[in-house]
């Protein structure tokens, strides 16, 4: 199935603090994950909101669909991966932007962790 993933750092081409990385790739076969931040954001707006998504669009993408030339079973499995990566990390997104727009603020090295499996 799916490679072990090795430790990597994914940076996007967003500007972002010196603070901290916004996307960090980790994990295993079984669960690969990453470190997503958004402390460096206002996500009670639609801007900001959208900037956390494009971030957790990129640590699917790192985690999931590298080396993409494989077998139609190895891109399937690479393919859903990436979907409920994505899935996971949106539904996230839009939690954190709803508390933002009730008031609530975040540290500026607030981060949450995507999965590409269910939990």
């Amino acid at each position: 199935m799916m490679k072990t993933f090795l430790i990597a750092a994914a940076t996007l081409s967003l500007a972002t603090p010196a603070i901290a990385e916004p996307v960090t790739v980790f994990g295993s076969s079984d669960a690969p994950q990453a470190r997503v931040v958004y402390g460096d954001l206002n996500l009670s707006d639609k801007a900001g909101l959208n900037t956390l998504k494009q971030r957790v669009r990129g640590a699917a993408k790192d985690m999931c669909l590298v080396h993409y030339q494989a077998t139609l079973s190895e891109r399937a499995a690479r393919q859903q991966c990436y979907s409920t990566a994505r899935a996971d990390g949106y539904a996230q997104a839009d939690a954190l932007h709803d508390r933002a727009a009730q008031g609530f603020a975040y540290a500026v090295d607030a981060a949450f962790v995507v999965a590409a499996s269910n939990r």
